[in-house]
């Protein structure tokens, strides 16, 4: 009986944890993309899925030899809930 307190113990706490990543990333036109980070609920907050959606954004830009400018960010889902989703679109533009 004590193992299986202690699995549901570990069940539990793995599905409030969640999971979280960053998408690919979209063009919408010539210098402006989208990403979306998710996740599958759990204690995930919408800041963190944006952060992860926004350092993909950097990262791409620099392998471009560009910087990320934010334009927009659309959250949807619910906490705990239902998955989540922010989805960041950006622009990459010249260095200066």
């Amino acid at each position: 009986m004590k193992g299986g307190k202690l699995l549901l113990a570990v069940v539990m706490v793995g599905a409030l944890a969640g999971c979280a990543s960053a998408g690919a990333i979209v063009p919408l036109s010539r210098d402006t993309y989208m990403v979306e980070g998710s996740g599958g609920g759990g204690l995930r907050t919408f800041s963190h899925l944006e952060s992860l959606a926004l350092a993909k954004a950097r990262a791409y830009c620099a392998g471009i030899n560009e910087r990320m400018v934010f334009v927009s960010v659309h959250d949807t889902g619910a906490p705990t809930w239902t998955p989540m989703e922010s989805d960041v679109t950006f622009r990459c533009v010249p260095n200066r």
